[in-house]
């Protein structure tokens, strides 16, 4: 959508046909709309067509428009938006009698989920959504079916994926000390602040634990159909490295992401028994490969459509490989302390965490939001090194640094935190290694028990 055409207040007129007071009752089963409904419906399905686009405009923000200008309408217009889709939905979609031509279906669920997609992309207007009953149910119901139209989409997204994902998006990461950090007396105002980060963090959280309760009820209350269905889409999506920067592999792992946030939950130990911890390192591995054969053919300026264009200062297929990157190490960031943490450390290891870590300290500083740098950043800056009192995650991060040191592949680079990092986990690896080979040299024989901290020597 335009800006100048949001100028001269077209909002109003899309809101206008999607009052709620308009929606018409469904019809009867093998009956059509009385024709005095069909003008509303045409009216409403066009202004639907029209919000689909609304998302350009919201994020990244549009210099030329105000945000809050978009918000303010839209959150007053919710409701009515809502049953409207509600109303497609139950006509064009999943209409029980009437048979529904599959090319109307599959208009129907692409504008469906990028009304849902499009308007997600405010924080404001996503939390109202997700707090409307019957809105994560829809869009789980769309992304489950997203397949099944025998008309292929002719949008460049998986748009019911996008706007599950988007409903699903509750933000509330920030960073972490770093390593060797000493603690310092905190002042009571910094103690009742983290106080009340740590309320707020609760909260996220039951509310995240609710938000998938509910998919999992819209999905028929199996929470393994949906770790079946989202890995089987995500494993196509990557089957080749031709696939890896489309737009569709950072959405199907972001909504990974997003189901598996609550450490509990059965997505996330679902995901996890499935093999998603290892899949996440290699797919890692292969966006950094693809992004450094990029980089030495100049940066590819291939046609691609990504999910939006942020930073324009990388192409699209760069952009896209940066969001199955950053998404791929962010499951591993967020999941890597599940259970007893030790288990997943040692298979994100072996399947190439560290030289995918490497590989994204070499393109961080290309990345458009800081975030996620700083999110890559933590995993060597503050998770790992817990279960560095393992000397088997001790044997295995020293042959993969040496490995990656023989290869040359920490150097030249430009983030200077990142290499902070890596300097400091090298000397601490090679410290806990050279413990172990000693007690051993010491005891003439293996250490005795995995955990350094608890080994006596007699």
């Amino acid at each position: 959508m335009a800006p100048e055409l949001l100028k001269l207040d077209l909002l109003s007129v899309f809101y206008g046909h999607l009052n709620a007071s308009l929606v018409p009752t469904p019809p009867a089963s093998g009956t059509s709309p009385i024709a005095s409904d069909m003008g509303k419906i045409d009216c409403a399905w066009v202004s639907l067509v029209a919000l689909t686009k609304l998302g350009n405009v919201i994020y990244p923000p549009h210099p030329l428009v105000a945000v809050a200008d978009i918000e303010k309408p839209s959150l007053g217009a919710w409701e009515g938006v809502f049953k409207w889709c509600l109303f497609m939905y139950t006509t064009r979609v999943v209409s029980d009698g009437t048979p529904i031509a599959p090319k109307l279906r599959r208009s129907a669920m692409d504008i469906i989920g990028g009304v849902l997609y499009s308007l997600s992309r405010s924080n404001e207007i996503r939390k109202v959504m997700a707090d409307t009953p019957g809105s994560i149910e829809l869009a789980t119901r769309l992304w489950i079916i997203e397949d099944e139209p025998a008309v292929p989409s002719g949008l460049s997204i998986p748009v019911n994926s996008a706007a599950l994902d988007g409903l699903l998006t509750i933000p509330d990461w920030k960073p972490e000390k770093s390593i060797g950090e000493n603690d310092t007396p905190k002042t009571p105002k910094q103690q009742e602040e983290e106080d009340k980060l740590e309320t707020t963090a609760i909260s996220r959280r039951e509310a995240a634990r609710n938000m998938l309760n509910r998919v999992v009820a819209a999905a028929g209350g199996s929470p393994a159909h949906v770790v079946e269905m989202a890995l089987s889409r995500l494993r196509t999506a990557t089957s080749t490295n031709a696939r890896m920067n489309e737009p569709r592999t950072p959405i199907f792992l972001d909504l990974i992401g997003h189901l598996s946030r609550v450490s509990d939950h059965q997505f996330r130990l679902g995901f996890l028994s499935e093999g998603m911890t290892a899949l996440a390192a290699k797919l890692a591995v292969q966006a950094v490969g693809l992004l450094d054969a990029l980089s030495a053919s100049g940066g590819g300026r291939a046609s691609q459509i990504a999910l939006h264009r942020s930073n324009p200062a990388v192409s699209p297929p760069e952009e896209g490989l940066h969001g199955a990157l950053i998404a791929s190490l962010g499951f591993l960031c967020n999941t890597l302390e599940s259970t007893d943490g030790f288990t997943w450390v040692i298979k994100a290891v072996s399947a190439g965490l560290l030289q995918a870590w490497v590989g994204a300290a070499r393109h961080m500083h290309r990345f458009d939001n800081r975030e996620d740098a700083d999110m890559i950043i933590s995993i060597l800056n503050k998770i790992v090194p817990k279960y560095m009192v393992y000397k088997s995650v001790v044997t295995n991060v020293e042959s993969a640094i040496r490995k990656i040191n023989e290869d040359g592949a920490a150097q030249d680079w430009k983030d200077p935190e990142a290499m902070k990092v890596w300097k400091t986990f090298q000397k601490m690896t090679l410290e806990r290694y050279m413990i172990g080979v000693h007690m051993k040299m010491v005891k003439n024989k293996a250490v005795i028990c995995d955990n350094f901290k608890v080994k006596i020597v007699h």
